[in-house]
């Protein structure tokens, strides 16, 4: 039987999905509050309220406007104790919001590398897709946290796993000028000479962004000016 939903037990909820409405604030609004210099509420003091409320049984996957769980916000913020608390506390590890985003996409996009390692330990799953087909490692490709796309990789996510429109971790890393990322995922065995839907690759988006040292090394491996290898 499911836990017996009292009226303490239900504030105790709330003030969970409260904290995840704090961690999970606009971000035009936090922008907004740093140039004002207002101070945001201490997410330190409140960390350590669910952590108590945690301990009193309060539900760990209580949902806040958006969908989210509590889990969500300290991944998106970067708190790796919280995301082990809640995980302890029966936190759903691999929960989606209606992106199709989890805890481990949140927190690799934002480059939070040991709330991804502790999701991680955990058994989150490495190749969850949002409603793009976009996965964690893409996305940290993309912002460049090399730190991020070596746990994951190492860890085993799928190095050419392609988005809906066919692109890469490689192509995102190349299209944003993240030499060391695409040096990473080169090594670690990205296929370079894949295409997207567009029929680019990886060396196509680093040169027509400019990238011009990410082109070099790309151009060497996939033999562009020079006759395609036979299929």
């Amino acid at each position: 039987m499911g836990r017996l939903l009292t009226q303490d037990n239900w504030d105790k909820a709330r003030e969970v999905k409260n904290f995840t409405d704090v961690l999970h604030q606009n971000l035009a609004d936090r922008l907004t509050q740093a140039k004002r210099g207002i101070q945001e509420p201490a997410v330190s003091e409140r960390r350590l309220r669910v952590e108590q409320l945690l301990r009193q049984n309060a539900d760990p996957n209580a949902l806040d406007r958006l969908g989210h769980t509590a889990l969500f916000g300290a991944a998106y913020e970067g708190h790796p104790e919280l995301v082990e608390a809640l995980l302890k506390a029966g936190a759903q590890l691999d929960a989606r919001d209606e992106q199709g985003f989890t805890a481990l996409i949140y927190a690799a996009n934002a480059g939070h590398l040991k709330v991804v390692e502790a999701l991680v330990k955990a058994g989150a799953q490495l190749e969850p897709r949002n409603e793009r087909g976009i996965t964690a490692c893409m996305l940290a490709a993309n912002k460049g946290h090399l730190k991020v796309v070596e746990a994951l990789v190492k860890a085993g996510a799928q190095l050419d796993a392609r988005s809906e429109q066919g692109f890469t971790a490689l192509m995102s890393a190349s299209n944003e000028g993240h030499l060391k990322v695409v040096e990473a995922l080169l090594r670690a065995g990205a296929q370079p000479h894949l295409k997207d839907v567009a029929g680019k690759t990886a060396f196509d988006y680093a040169r027509e962004q400019g990238h011009l040292q990410i082109a070099d090394v790309l151009k060497h491996l996939t033999g562009h000016g020079q006759k395609p290898p036979k299929p």
